[in-house]
């Protein structure tokens, strides 16, 4: 079972966010990585952050108690997040692949980031 799945932070969050509360584009962009992920093995970021956003997404996440996330992005902007990741005083964990979630779906490449 993922461990991630159940997470009452990001529950929490996304109550607040039904109730119409504003968040940062990082603090979104966290939370939907989160709920996108439930169904999967591990935390999956898949490229969709912005530079700008890293600071807020980070926290957020360590606020959520998160360990580590993959990251899939494959943009012009990695390196750029590898490089905000790290000035958050996050690691490099390893290279990693995501499964498929289905069979229509391609294994992909990853970074496993721990906060």
């Amino acid at each position: 079972m993922n461990k991630h799945r159940d997470n009452a932070y990001f529950e929490a969050m996304g109550k607040q966010i039904e109730q119409g509360k504003k968040f940062t584009e990082g603090q979104l962009e966290a939370y939907w990585t989160w709920w996108y992920s439930r169904s999967k093995e591990e935390i999956v970021e898949d490229g969709h952050l912005w530079g700008r956003d890293v600071h807020d997404f980070i926290q957020t996440m360590k606020e959520a108690k998160v360990e580590s996330f993959v990251t899939i992005d494959r943009s012009t902007g990695l390196m750029e997040n590898l490089h905000g990741f790290a000035a958050e005083g996050c690691t490099i964990d390893a290279l990693c692949i995501v499964k498929a979630d289905n069979e229509y779906d391609n294994d992909k490449q990853g970074i496993r980031i721990k906060l």
